[in-house]
């Protein structure tokens, strides 16, 4: 009965230590996963920090007013040229019908008058295309 006991106890004892030494293989794995998770997030940071600068540079005042007196031809935007979707003319002639709900006419724009994300997207519209614009389908 002895060496039963010395036999179960040291088969248990060898069977913690595998799944002890199996702990820590996972460990070590997930550890290094994370790492190399962290590596990827950093790239990623520092690209987003890199095309935000590119989009400073490209942005410049300056740099957009050199490449505008460059056309020749461009102006700045005057409040006669901000129009309604419906005072767009059509290529046939006919005023363009815009395709959400019209805006009330006050320039008080309430949230009540704005459609919400979800309706917009229950609404199952199939997309218009070039072709049914043209032809004054909808």
């Amino acid at each position: 009965m002895g060496r039963l006991s010395v036999i179960v106890a040291l088969a248990l004892l060898l069977g913690s230590a595998i799944y002890a030494y199996g702990i820590k293989y996972d460990t070590i794995v997930l550890g290094e996963q994370i790492a190399r998770q962290k590596i990827k997030i950093q790239k990623e940071k520092d690209q987003i920090a890199l095309l935000k600068a590119e989009w400073q540079f490209l942005n410049r005042p300056d740099r957009i007013q050199a490449l505008s007196d460059m056309q020749g031809d461009m102006t700045a935007l005057q409040a006669q040229q901000i129009v309604r979707w419906s005072e767009i003319p059509m290529r046939n002639g006919q005023l363009a019908q815009p395709a959400g709900p019209a805006l009330p006419a006050s320039d008080d724009i309430t949230s009540s008058t704005v459609p919400t994300a979800r309706k917009r997207m229950s609404d199952k519209k199939a997309p218009l295309r070039a072709d049914d614009v043209s032809a004054g389908r909808r």
